[in-house]
């Protein structure tokens, strides 16, 4: 019987060796699983966060790109703003003084009665028409009509100047206009287009004079007379923000008024 008990409690001892050694068996396949799975989610985050960084970097270089990109775009229309504005400007003011020339009512000319012949050459280099039309003048030896020719010549000469002006300095705004902010384009183009308006009626009213007893139609020039000086203030604000001045020219003043 003790034999019997003996061999019982041997047995238990080898169970419970067993159930210890497997008990660790399992606690080790539970460590080494666990590792792996730490050891692999540690190299699978180091890939993610490796391709992020190459992501990122990617980004930021396309984001390099497209800024440098616009930056340079813009500049080069700030460029080309910056040459074009005192262009216009200049073009500008050539057309408005010589539309002042042809819509004033008042429209005072050069005195060729009684100059000599030299003086009479010098007041006939300044107008634009043919030769021949000067030779009438030059012939002419009745100073009353002499007068009246020059001064029919000096009106013509007047007129082409104010519409290849006025035509050109449109011509030159509709061509540069995509240098220039909209409200500053437009205020220019608001004012050429009332220069334009008064030339052609003035250059209409020329090549065909009203009947007898019909009023020439003024409204396109007075209009311009009357409002030319503040559309070049306003438009000369703009130009002098764009170009970073803030103050109207005393020189420009003195051109609104004279306008006015």
């Amino acid at each position: 019987m003790l034999g019997i008990i003996d061999t019982f409690w041997d047995v238990v001892r080898l169970l419970g060796g067993i159930a210890i050694v497997g008990s660790f068996v399992v606690s080790a396949s539970v460590w080494l699983t666990k590792k792996l799975i730490e050891k692999g989610f540690a190299k699978e985050l180091e890939t993610h966060k490796a391709d992020l960084q190459r992501v990122n970097a990617a980004e930021v270089e396309r984001l390099k790109v497209e800024l440098s990109t616009d930056l340079g775009r813009r500049t080069r229309l700030l460029e080309r703003e910056f040459v074009a504005l005192p262009e216009i400007w200049d073009r500008v003011h050539n057309a408005v003084s010589a539309t002042q020339a042809v819509a004033s009512r008042f429209r005072p000319g050069a005195n060729v009665y009684g100059i000599n012949a030299a003086a009479l050459e010098e007041v006939l280099a300044f107008l634009d028409v043919p030769e021949h039309a000067k030779d009438e003048v030059r012939r002419e030896q009745n100073m009353n009509r002499r007068q009246d020719l020059f001064t029919k010549l000096e009106n013509v000469s007047k007129l082409n100047h104010a519409y290849k002006t006025v035509h050109d300095a449109r011509n030159y705004l509709i061509g540069h206009s995509i240098f220039l902010d909209q409200e500053t384009g437009a205020s220019i183009r608001n004012l050429l287009d009332l220069a334009r308006r008064a030339v052609d009626q003035a250059v209409h009213n020329h090549q065909y004079p009203p009947e007898p007893g019909q009023r020439m139609d003024l409204t396109d020039t007075d209009a311009f007379m009357a409002d030319a000086g503040g559309l070049l203030l306003a438009a000369e604000v703009k130009v002098r923000e764009r170009l970073g001045a803030h103050q109207p020219g005393t020189q420009n003043l003195v051109a609104v008024a004279a306008v006015s």
